[in-house]
């Protein structure tokens, strides 16, 4: 910028302009390469399409040249090639006249995932939170001009300014990120599935996990199922082994951070090879929390009702629901105690010990502690990609998407922690993180392995996702639903309730229960209210929460209908503010 120009010659502005009147020089203003924005384009690469990308590239270019609305589930096991079928669905799109958004569920994959696109595409925009104001304002600009053919990026990149739209590709379709927690509360695969009826256009949902209710509309009928069954390159998905925990006695710092013997012995013989290996865990810090053997002291957050997580690097017990901090204890501030246990493992420590056990290795970490800067995801990736890393530890944002050939090793520490939660979704949830995240092996052309660390091994989610066994899952997973009528056999909204005070949002949430119960016995027999409860985090930023569940089972149609005649009743009050989440994702 030449502002900064200015400063370092010690100049002015008004020479710049003097100079410019004379033609001597000529001023543009042109927008500052930012790598995060638009990472340079992979090189093009020609592939052999497998029959299976054939048919599913010819059903869909089908589609999109007849001009209607359809929507596909691309099923296709991890690394089967479904961003190959993306790539030539869209260049149809644009051969069409028309163009095209690209979903994905993470911010982290926007870097590759524009760097392929840009490879065969040269118009092309990027819309994602981690964009400068004036970022997205100019990618809106450039969208709403009509001089971009490809859109992509995270949820909110559905609401893109395009007029021509032709095709939208929601990528790992049954991945939670797409739905919004906050007002206004929407799920971005739906709106594509609704933008696109209305243009028309066709949706591809992709996945190797779809979520239960796209694929029972799939077998209903009403989207189209194309299946990619096979790895493009013709090697088998990777062998997967349960490493049983319960009974384990932990003898070793290794081990009580969660690293077992097997998963040290495997990355020794990942690193001789000169292979990489990828550490899972879906929790960040260094332990979950401190406690006091002595009296069971815990420090509990003061505005949330949940402990604060220890995070050794910058030594102190954070919430990570609030954001409130203290400084870590020497001794026990109840009773003096100076030794504390660290309770629970978290990437942070799983980083330490793998430095401690493998001091030459090259280690990093993935988490929205260490991602802060902007360009972070990007920069890391590449390390990873070139080699220069080894280990890469991290959460969810490198469970999904990310294609490494070199990974031969995945350690998933704890599988079963999403068991856990108190949500119908919890078992399906499990399957698609343990599914995605052992996909990451053997992607190139050696065989992978994934080691699944659980004190559950026995249980559906994880046996199903150990065999790579989606339709046993998803069998098991509907008939457990379809007794309470659970989505897909039903649709749901959750009710919320927040105040300070505590008897204020007791009261107000049994009573607008109570009428709610009235109005459906009389007005709309067959929908079930179920609570109020405390929700499962009791109290989060000093409010206390509670929250009731409506489960309809003859469709949205009559659930929109009953809620809009609960108006009256279900609005905030000057002291509990009051919430209504239609097809809620989120259960805490």
């Amino acid at each position: 910028r030449y502002s900064e120009l200015f400063g370092l010659a010690n100049g002015k502005a008004s020479s710049l302009s003097a100079l410019a009147q004379k033609d001597v020089i000529d001023i543009l203003e042109k927008q500052p390469f930012d790598p995060q924005l638009m990472p340079a384009a992979e090189p093009a690469k020609p592939f052999d399409l497998t029959p299976a990308q054939r048919a599913a590239v010819g059903s869909i270019g089908q589609a999109i040249y007849a001009g209607r609305y359809q929507t596909f589930l691309l099923e296709g096991v991890t690394g089967s090639g479904k961003t190959e079928v993306y790539l030539r669905a869209l260049d149809a799109c644009v051969r069409s006249g028309r163009s095209a958004i690209i979903l994905v569920p993470e911010i982290s994959l926007t870097p590759q995932t524009v760097s392929r696109f840009r490879a065969r595409f040269e118009r092309v925009a990027v819309l994602h939170s981690h964009l400068t104001d004036g970022q997205r304002a100019d990618e809106w600009r450039r969208i709403a001009s009509g001089s971009v053919d490809v859109v992509i990026g995270a949820r909110s990149a559905i609401f893109a300014p395009l007029e021509t739209v032709g095709l939208i590709i929601v990528d790992e379709e049954h991945e939670t990120s797409y739905k919004q927690e906050t007002v206004p509360r929407y799920n971005a695969r739906d709106i594509a599935v609704l933008r696109a009826s209305r243009a028309p256009a066709v949706v591809i949902l992709g996945s190797a996990t779809p979520s239960v209710e796209t694929r029972y509309n799939a077998q209903t009928g009403k989207y189209k199922r194309l299946i990619l069954p096979d790895r493009v390159t013709g090697h088998a998905l990777p062998v997967t082994r349960i490493v049983n925990l319960t009974g384990l006695t932990h003898v070793s710092e290794q081990e009580r951070a969660g690293i077992t013997n097997e998963a040290v012995d495997a990355l020794r013989e990942t690193l001789e090879d000169g292979r990489q290996a990828i550490f899972f865990l879906n929790r960040r810090g260094h332990n979950s929390a401190l406690k006091c053997p002595r009296c069971g002291w815990t420090d509990e957050c003061p505005s949330c009702s949940i402990a604060r997580t220890w995070h050794k690097k910058k030594d102190i017990l954070l919430c990570h629901y609030c954001g409130s901090t203290r400084p870590t204890p020497k001794n026990c501030p109840a009773c003096g105690n100076p030794k504390l246990f660290q309770l629970g493992t978290g990437t942070e420590r799983i980083e330490q010990a793998l430095i401690n056990a493998f001091p030459s290795a090259r280690i990093a970490r993935m988490d929205s502690d260490t991602m802060t800067e902007r360009g972070s995801y990007s920069l890391t990736l590449s390390e990873f990609r070139l080699g220069r890393l080894d280990i890469l530890v991290g959460t969810q944002m490198i469970a999904k998407g990310l294609d490494f050939p070199n990974v031969t090793l995945v350690v998933i520490i704890n599988a079963d922690a999403a068991l856990d939660f108190p949500d119908f979704r919890a078992s399906e949830r499990a399957f698609q993180l343990i599914s995605q995240v052992s996909g990451r092996a053997g992607r190139g052309d050696r065989p992978g392995q994934v080691l699944i660390q659980t004190t559950r091994p026995d249980y559906p989610a994880i046996r199903f996702a150990a065999i790579h066994d989606y339709e046993s899952f998803y069998r098991f997973e509907l008939s457990a639903r379809e007794q309470y009528f659970y989505p897909p056999y039903g649709r749901l909204a959750l009710v919320f309730w927040r105040g300070k005070v505590l008897k204020d949002v007791v009261e107000r949430s049994e009573m607008v229960s109570h009428l709610l119960r009235d109005r459906a016995s009389v007005q709309a027999q067959g929908i079930v209210i179920k609570g109020p409860v405390e929700c499962p985090i009791a109290r989060i930023n000093e409010n206390h929460r509670r929250h009731a569940l409506i489960v309809c089972p003859d469709g949205g149609k009559k659930l929109t209908a009953f809620l809009n005649d609960s108006r009256d009743i279900l609005g905030s009050t000057h002291s509990v503010y009051a919430g209504v989440d239609v097809d809620a994702i989120n259960m805490l």
